[in-house]
């Protein structure tokens, strides 16, 4: 248990040097005596790990920003995962996002447990403010942690180009444009009447068909017959068949709650409900899902910032 390299301040305990080869178990060794670890940590010592690595002031949300911004500029001269459109596109945006912060008032401190936190997506970029309410020490130099408090101060929108804008700015024609739409490639394009809009950064050459959730907002009345149960569960996860790539393994699932000490075996009967198609069948199904309104995709996140 690395707790964030907090125990290599410790030297010795009661006289004794501490060994801290237990430490991954949770148990600090002083000769031969063991002593468990959380009980050395204490508010205060939480509270300055959580202030050493949270955004706090404006100037740390700008000079953040500008980390992202140069990093950026570097992944477009040496990551060919996506276009040189997509990387001006994504860049614009950051930067229209820290030029915007840099024009707001912030106070110039936070309370204790008090962060802000970015996040930019396909659909723009989103700066909150939030409250941790638990925040501990896990494994592997992780943090643990509960937010019970977030409000939204601050949303840039990516644009949504038609699908012949969407073309002429990746340089495709717009029959591969709604190819991809039709494959799933690009999965938060938008139905507006009979027409699509696409977010701008929604850049599709990957040529990997990666782990996809859609999650059901209402009650869909138009479902096709064969998943009608869907209406009975919350979300659905689409990913592809490692041996079989021309089958696709669709998972719906219901939201639950992980303290009720229901088994493994339980939960899946419960809450889960898997099955298998093929491609020509993911995609119709897929289409739909992208298709309807009142189905929200899994953005893809380009970069966050929480802690």
């Amino acid at each position: 248990m690395a707790y964030l390299g907090f125990f290599e301040r410790f030297t010795e305990i009661g006289g004794k040097p501490v060994d801290l080869s237990r430490l991954d178990e949770g148990i600090l060794m002083a000769g031969d005596d063991e002593y468990d670890a959380d009980a050395f940590i204490d508010d205060d010592d939480r509270l300055e790990v959580f202030n050493e690595t949270a955004l706090k002031t404006k100037d740390e949300l700008v000079q953040s920003l500008d980390d992202v911004i140069a990093r950026i500029k570097g992944e477009s001269r040496t990551n060919p995962e996506h276009s040189p459109a997509f990387y001006d596109r994504y860049r614009k945006l950051v930067v229209q996002f820290r030029d915007e912060i840099q024009g707001k008032t912030f106070p110039s401190a936070l309370e204790a447990w008090w962060r802000y936190e970015y996040e930019v997506r396909e659909s723009g970029a989103v700066l909150k403010l939030s409250h941790i309410d638990v925040f501990r020490f896990g494994r592997d130099d992780a943090v643990e942690e509960h937010i019970d408090t977030t409000f939204t101060l601050l949303e840039v929108k990516t644009k949504l180009l038609t699908v012949e804008q969407y073309a002429q700015l990746y340089g495709v024609t717009t029959i591969a444009v709604r190819q991809w739409i039709r494959r799933g490639k690009i999965r938060t394009a938008v139905k507006a009447g009979s027409e699509w809009r696409i977010p701008e950064l929604a850049d599709s050459l990957s040529r990997k068909y990666g782990y996809r959730t859609y999650t059901r907002k209402e009650i869909l009345t138009d479902l096709p017959a064969e998943y009608a149960y869907f209406n009975k569960y919350d979300s659905v996860d689409l990913s592809q068949d490692e041996e079989h790539k021309n089958m696709y393994i669709v998972c719906f699932a219901k939201k639950h709650d992980f303290s009720l000490g229901e088994s493994e075996k339980e939960i899946m009967r419960k809450y889960y409900k898997a099955i298998m198609i093929d491609q020509k069948e993911r995609e119709r199904f897929e289409l739909y899902l992208i298709a309807n309104p009142f189905v929200e995709a899994d953005e893809v996140t380009f970069v966050s910032r929480s802690y």
